[in-house]
């Protein structure tokens, strides 16, 4: 059972860097990971259409708080 543990962690740790090199190879620059969160959780990678409910709420609260941050900072 761990070990079976150990390869998915391994797995999804190697999935990550992959779709950071591919998107800093296709944009040009080390997307964040808002971007790539957006990459990842739309369908079609479309940016617009999430893959479910809770990916979109995830979504909606870090870019309320972003804001929050940014019309709070001086």
């Amino acid at each position: 059972m761990v070990h079976r543990i150990n390869v998915c962690i391994c797995l999804s740790v190697y999935l990550t860097f992959y779709m950071v090199f591919m998107q800093k190879r296709k944009l040009g620059h080390e997307p964040p990971h808002s971007e790539l969160f957006l990459y990842t959780h739309t369908k079609n990678h479309d940016g617009v259409t999430f893959t479910n409910e809770k990916d979109r709420q995830i979504h909606v609260i870090f870019i309320s708080v972003l804001n929050f941050y940014i019309v709070a900072s001086p």
